[in-house]
C-alpha cells in the first residue's frame, strides 16, 4: 500500500474521530427552546438541492448568510463575502478589478475572464448560471440569502462546478403590503440609497419593486492626474412578479437592470527586475500605498439586463413540474493601466459583449420513503471579448506620449494590439437524483448527470507588427491557407484574419451520499462526487497548429465526511458543523503566460493535483444576550504532477488562491431591553487569512540541469499576497422605540490596516498590486412602512 494511501487513511480516520467524539461526549436529546428559554437560531431553510430543506438536514458542506445577516455584517457585494465563509477566497481578477471578482472555493478557481473557458466556481442568481464574472458585484440589494455549496456539485448544479457554487436568491413578493426606504452615508462621500415596495393586488398576484443608487469617491489617488481612481457610481432596479393562478401553481418572474460608471482599480508596480520598471519602482517606494502614478483616466462601465422565471405546477399530491428560464445580457467597457506606472508599458482596454439563454425543466417527486428530481438542462451563450493594448510590452513600437495618456487604446491607432475572441458555448444535460429513506434515521442519496458541452470559437487577434507591415494592423497568427500540413503556414491578409474551431466535450458526473440522523438536529454523512469542467480552446496561439490545440476537461473525484449538530450544553445552545474532504483532480486547468509582445496566456492541464482540508462552523449562545460565531478552514492543496507544454516540471510550485489557514470569530452583544424599545446589537468581527499565491503562472526556479534560477524565485515570491488580519465593528438598533425606523452603524477595517490585493502580474516581467480597502465607516437609517 502506498504512503499516499496511508496518509489519506490516517487523515480521514482522524477526521472521523473528530466527528464522532461530540456524539460520545454528549448524546443527550435536544431540549425544546420554549422549555428552557434557550435562544436558538431556528430553522434555516436552504435550496442547495433544488428543494426547500433545513440546513441541518442537508448532507453537504453548505454555508448560508440570510438577508439580515448580510446587513448586520455590512456585506454590500459578493466581494465582501471573502473572510465570511470557510474555504471561500474572493480576489480581484487579474486586470478586472473590483467589478470582476474571482471566486475560489477550497483552492479551486479560474483565472480566465473570457468565454473561452468556464469557471470552476459558478455563480447562480435565482437558479440561473452566471458564468462570466463581469459585473458580479453589482445590484447586491434586497437579497434573501446567499448559499455557498462547497466541492463539486455533480448532479443538480453539475455544469462546470468542480470547486463549488455560490447561490444568490433575491427577495420574492409576499402576500401583503410592505415597503422600506434607507439611506447610508459614510466616509469617502459614500452615499447609498435603497427603496422597496411590495404590493399585493389580490391573493393571487403580487409585485415587488426594489432599487438602489450607490456612489463613493475613491480612496486611491493618481498623483499625475490629481484625481481619485476607484470611485463608484452604480444604479440598479429589480421588479419581481409573483402569480398563483390556482392552488398548487406558482410563477415568479424577475426583471432587472443595472449599470455602473465606475473608475478603474488603481494598481501600482510592486516588483520587477526588468529595466523598464526600475524608475517607477523607485518612485512608488516613496509614495503612500494608496497613491500611485498612472496618468490615465481609468474607468469601468458595465450594463447588465436579465429576466428569469420559475414556474411550478403540482400535478398531484406527490409530483411537481418546475420550469426555470433565464436570459442575461452584458456589456462591459473598461480601461486599466495594468503596469501601474506613469510610463506607457501595458495599458489594457477591454470591450466585452455577452448574452445567454438557459432553460431547465424538472419533475420533482415526493413519496413516503423516496424523493427524486428528474430534469433536463439547456444553456447557450455568445460573446465577443476584445483586449486592446499598446506600449513597450505590446511589440507595436508605440512611444510614450508623456505623463497624461489617452484613456482609449484606439487613440494610438494603428499602433496597438487586439486579442479578440468570439466564443459560442452550448450545453445540454439530463440528470436524476433521488433520496431513499431506509428508516427515519438512515437514508441514501444518489444522482447522475450526462453533460454535453460544445465549444466554438472564432479568433481574430491582430496587431501593428512593424516587422510585418507599417501600413496598418496585421494578423497575429499564421494559417494553413493551402490546406497542406506539409507546407509552412503563412500569415493571412487582415480581411482573412480569422480562425474558427469547434469541439464537443461530454462527461457523466455523479454523486452518492449516505446520511444518518440519530435525532433531530444531528446529522452524519459521507459523500462521494465526480465532477467535470469542459475543455476548450486557448485561442491565443500564434499559428493554426497552436490555435487548434484544445485543453482537456478537468475531472475531480472527492470524498467528504461531515457532521452537523445542535447541542444544549448546560442550558446553552451550541451548533457545530464540521466537514473533512479529499479531492483528487486530473487535468486541472491552469493558465500560463506565452510570449511577451503582447503578453498572452494559454490554458494548460496539470496532470494530477490534490486538495484536502477541514472546515468547521460554530454558533454558540451561552445566554440570550450574547452570541459567539465563527469558522476555521484548513486547506492543503498541491500539484502531484504538472508538466508545462514546453516540458518544464511545475509540480513543486505553490497552488494558487489556496491559503492554508483562515478563520473568523464574531462576538455579538444583544441588549436585554423590552421589545417596545427595539432590538439592539453590537458586534465585533476578527478575520484572518494566511498568505497565498494569486497567479496560475510561475517562473522557473530550477533549470532542467538542476541549476538554481534566483530571478525565478524572486518573481514567484512577488506573487504572494501577504496574510490579512482585519477587524470590523457594527451596531444595529432595529425597531427604534417600537417604530418602523432601523438605525445602524459600521466600521470596516477598524484598525485601518494597510494591505494589498492582486492587480496584475506577467511572470518574469512585473508584478502589480492594488491597496485593500482602508478604514471605512458610515451610518444607515431605514424606515419600514
Amino acid at each position: 500500500m502506498s504512503s499516499v494511501h496511508h496518509r489519506s487513511t490516517l487523515y480521514f480516520s482522524t477526521a472521523l474521530l473528530a466527528l464522532a467524539l461530540p456524539q460520545a461526549l454528549h448524546a443527550q436529546q435536544p431540549v425544546a427552546p420554549e422549555q428552557t428559554g434557550i435562544a436558538t437560531p431556528g430553522d434555516i431553510i436552504v435550496t442547495a438541492r433544488r428543494r426547500e430543506e433545513r440546513l441541518q438536514d442537508v448532507p453537504l458542506a453548505l454555508s448560508v448568510l440570510g438577508g439580515d445577516t448580510l446587513a448586520r455584517q455590512g456585506i454590500g457585494d459578493l466581494a465582501d463575502m471573502g473572510g465570511k465563509v470557510p474555504g471561500l477566497v474572493v480576489a480581484n481578477s487579474l486586470g478586472g478589478g473590483r467589478s470582476t471578482p474571482t471566486f475560489a472555493i477550497r483552492g479551486q478557481s479560474q483565472q480566465e475572464l473570457t468565454g473561452i473557458a468556464d469557471p470552476s466556481v459558478t455563480l447562480y442568481v435565482n437558479d440561473i448560471a452566471v458564468p462570466r464574472p463581469h459585473g458580479s458585484n453589482m445590484a447586491f440589494f434586497d437579497i434573501a440569502s446567499v448559499e455557498v455549496a462547497k466541492g463539486p456539485q455533480g448532479t443538480l448544479f453539475g455544469r462546470n462546478t468542480t470547486g463549488g457554487a455560490i447561490l444568490v436568491r433575491t427577495q420574492r413578493p409576499v402576500d401583503h403590503f410592505e415597503a422600506s426606504a434607507s439611506q447610508m452615508v459614510g466616509n469617502y462621500d459614500a452615499f447609498t440609497t435603497e427603496a422597496m415596495v411590495n404590493l399585493a393586488f389580490t391573493e393571487k398576484v403580487a409585485v415587488r419593486i426594489a432599487g438602489q443608487h450607490m456612489e463613493r469617491k475613491g480612496y486611491i489617488y493618481d498623483d499625475v492626474t490629481g484625481e481619485d481612481i476607484n470611485h463608484l457610481n452604480e444604479d440598479a432596479l429589480r421588479v419581481t412578479l409573483a402569480m398563483n393562478p390556482w392552488e398548487g401553481a406558482e410563477s415568479i418572474t424577475t426583471l432587472g437592470a443595472a449599470h455602473a460608471d465606475n473608475g478603474g482599480t488603481g494598481g501600482f508596480v510592486s516588483f520587477s527586475l526588468n529595466p523598464l520598471f526600475q524608475s517607477a519602482l523607485a518612485a512608488q517606494a516613496q509614495r503612500n500605498i494608496r497613491h500611485t502614478a498612472s496618468g490615465i483616466d481609468m474607468f469601468s462601465r458595465i450594463r447588465n439586463f436579465f429576466v428569469d422565471n420559475q414556474t411550478s405546477v403540482d400535478l398531484n399530491d406527490r409530483l411537481t413540474l418546475k420550469n426555470i428560464f433565464g436570459y442575461r445580457k452584458l456589456r462591459v467597457h473598461s480601461m486599466e493601466d495594468l503596469d501601474g506606472t506613469a510610463d506607457l508599458l501595458f495599458p489594457v482596454e477591454r470591450i466585452v459583449s455577452q448574452h445567454q439563454i438557459s432553460e431547465e425543466l424538472q419533475l420533482q417527486g415526493t413519496f413516503d420513503s423516496f424523493d427524486f428530481i428528474l430534469g433536463g438542462f439547456y444553456f447557450r451563450e455568445k460573446s465577443s471579448d476584445q483586449a486592446l493594448t499598446t506600449g513597450a510590452l505590446s511589440g507595436t513600437g508605440q512611444t510614450d506620449p508623456g505623463l497624461i495618456e489617452p484613456n482609449s487604446i484606439l487613440a494610438f491607432a494603428p499602433r496597438y494590439s487586439n486579442t479578440w475572441v468570439k466564443p459560442t458555448n452550448t450545453s445540454y444535460a439530463a440528470f436524476f437524483q433521488g433520496t431513499y429513506k431506509f428508516t427515519d434515521q438512515l437514508s441514501l442519496t444518489a444522482g447522475i448527470r450526462q453533460n454535453w458541452d460544445k465549444r466554438e470559437v472564432t479568433t481574430l487577434n491582430r496587431a501593428f507588427i512593424p516587422a510585418v507591415s507599417t501600413a496598418g494592423l496585421s494578423c497575429r497568427f499564421t494559417l494553413d491557407l493551402d490546406d497542406n500540413p506539409a507546407t509552412p503556414e503563412t500569415r493571412p491578409p487582415i480581411d482573412q484574419c480569422a480562425f474558427t474551431g469547434s469541439k464537443l466535450f461530454k462527461e457523466v458526473t455523479y454523486n452518492i451520499s449516505g446520511q444518518y440522523q440519530p435525532r433531530q438536529g444531528m446529522l452524519f454523512y459521507l459523500a462521494h462526487r465526480h465532477g467535470y469542467r469542459s475543455g476548450g480552446f486557448s485561442a491565443r496561439g500564434n499559428s493554426e497548429a497552436t490555435l487548434s490545440d484544445v485543453f482537456e476537461p478537468e475531472l475531480v473525484d472527492d470524498f467528504e465526511l461531515g457532521a452537523k449538530a445542535d447541542w444544549t450544553v448546560g442550558g446553552m445552545f451550541l451548533r457545530t458543523n464540521l466537514a473533512a474532504y479529499l479531492a483528487e483532480y486530473k487535468g486541472l486547468q491552469r493558465i500560463l503566460a506565452q510570449g511577451l509582445a503582447p503578453p498572452v496566456t494559454v490554458t494548460t492541464n496539470a496532470a494530477q493535483a490534490q486538495i484536502k482540508g477541514i472546515e468547521l462552523e460554530v454558533l454558540f449562545r451561552p445566554a440570550p444576550m450574547f452570541e459567539l460565531s465563527g469558522f476555521y478552514a484548513y486547506t492543503r492543496a498541491r500539484f502531484k504532477k504538472y508538466i508545462s507544454p514546453n516540458g518544464d516540471d511545475l509540480s513543486r510550485q505553490r497552488f494558487p488562491r489556496a491559503p492554508r489557514n483562515s478563520y473568523s470569530i464574531t462576538g455579538t452583544f444583544i441588549a436585554p431591553v423590552d421589545r417596545d424599545v427595539g432590538d439592539i446589537r453590537l458586534a465585533l468581527t476578527y478575520t484572518h487569512q494566511d498568505a497565498y499565491d494569486y497567479s496560475d503562472d510561475f517562473a522557473l526556479e530550477v533549470a532542467q540541469d538542476g541549476t538554481p534560477i534566483p530571478a525565478g524565485v524572486a518573481y514567484n515570491r512577488a506573487q504572494i499576497i501577504e496574510k490579512q488580519d482585519l477587524m470590523n465593528l457594527s451596531a444595529d438598533w432595529n425597531g427604534v422605540m417600537g417604530s418602523g425606523f432601523d438605525l445602524s452603524a459600521f466600521v470596516n477595517n477598524l484598525t485601518n490596516r494597510k494591505y494589498q490585493v492582486p492587480y496584475m502580474g506577467v511572470v518574469s516581467v512585473f508584478d502589480a498590486r492594488a491597496p485593500g480597502e482602508p478604514r471605512t465607516y458610515g451610518v444607515k437609517l431605514r424606515y419600514r412602512f
